[in-house]
């Protein structure tokens, strides 16, 4: 797995793209007021700058996998609700997206890249 998404070969990004690609990740937050929306926001962030700015193209399509992953590893959690343990996994993915969705908005924000672990690389 490779740490770093983005590279730098003309100049750093802007204030106003790390910004965009803060948003990116935050915009995941968004899943716990409307459904689905942990993969729509992000998506339409990403979809409106990914052709203006290489980071931010970067960070939202690494956002976007995430947010698809998690939310297939969600609906398997729901499933296993009938066994009693899923209620167990849930929190403990839940709890885990938010912690690495804030780390990526960390680097974001200080114009690194950011991989997402245990993330499919469902869009290219």
């Amino acid at each position: 797995m490779e740490p770093v998404i983005y590279e730098s070969s003309t100049q750093p990004p802007s204030s106003e793209d790390k910004n965009w690609a803060m948003l990116c990740h935050l915009g995941a937050f968004a899943g716990f007021v409307l459904p689905f929306a942990n993969v729509f926001v992000p998506l339409v962030l990403w979809l409106m700058k990914k052709d203006t700015s290489a980071f931010v193209e970067a960070h939202g399509k690494e956002v976007v996998n995430f947010q698809i992953t998690l939310t297939g590893i969600l609906a398997v959690c729901t499933l296993l609700y009938l066994v009693l343990i899923g209620f167990m996994f849930h929190i403990i993915f839940v709890l885990f997206a938010v912690v690495v969705t804030v780390l990526g908005a960390i680097k974001a924000q200080n114009g690194e890249g950011f991989r997402y672990p245990m993330t499919l690389r469902l869009v290219k």
